[in-house]
């Protein structure tokens, strides 16, 4: 199949004698917006989609690490997550609520994510974390991945 098949950053710049160099900052991938970068063929225009994804819930989470003070103190086991989950296409992200306490969140909740078609993604990520108190990062509890060619039409 033809079109866009890739993606390349690229910084350049042409110094003169006596001219320091400029140093730009890289992004994290999840930062960077993958479909205003797209190198494409002339004659290619990039349409505004959106995405549309309904979320509604999970079943059977495991329980995760309890806080930190239970777990210098108490040394009790959490019964639960706090789980949230995050949706991620075509560089950009979105996320749920966190549902406090429980093993079986429902969020129910549509998510709209805009990006540019043709697109060079292909997949639809979706990962459900444990949100963490301040002092340590979230968990991560699964991560799951949807193919476009899977979903779509031919």
């Amino acid at each position: 199949s033809f079109g866009a098949r890739g993606f390349l950053k690229v910084s350049l710049t042409v110094l003169g004698p006596g001219d320091d160099p400029v140093f730009l900052s890289t992004s994290a991938p999840d930062e960077t917006d993958i479909e205003s970068n797209l190198l494409r063929p002339s004659g290619v225009r990039l349409q505004a989609a959106t995405m549309m994804i309904r979320l509604y819930s999970a079943e059977d989470l495991p329980r995760m690490d309890p806080g930190l003070i239970k777990q210098l103190f108490d040394k009790e086991e959490k019964t639960s997550a706090d789980p949230f989950a995050i949706v991620s296409f075509a560089g950009k992200s979105e996320e749920t609520q966190v549902e406090n306490e429980t093993q079986n969140p429902e969020w129910n909740k549509q998510i709209n994510i805009g990006y540019k078609f043709p697109s060079i993604s292909e997949r639809v990520r979706i990962q459900v974390k444990d949100k963490d108190n301040i002092l340590s990062a979230d968990d991560f509890i699964c991560t799951s991945f949807i193919n476009l060619y899977d979903i779509s039409a031919p």
